[in-house]
């Protein structure tokens, strides 16, 4: 009976740091979820700027082109 008890406690026991370990893994693993959505975060903030600088972009050609489209149309009418 005595070697039941001990066996019995240490199955316990390894249960229990089982237990911890899965704890401990499960952690580790939000860090990395936590760290790779924030590196997500700022890869979707830079790509939206440069989203923004290529639409500013256009636009300032767009008006560059409309401004020299005037000035033939100044010119030609002169």
């Amino acid at each position: 009976m005595v070697g039941n008890k001990d066996v019995e406690d240490s199955l316990q026991r390894l249960d229990k740091l089982t237990h911890e370990e899965a704890q401990m893994a499960a952690a580790e693993l939000l860090k990395v979820v936590h760290r790779v959505d924030d590196r997500i975060e700022v890869v979707h903030g830079d790509m939206r700027e440069i989203g923004n600088m290529a639409q500013n972009g256009m636009q300032g050609i767009s008006n560059a082109v409309n401004g020299i489209s005037g000035d033939v149309r100044d010119i030609s009418g002169a």
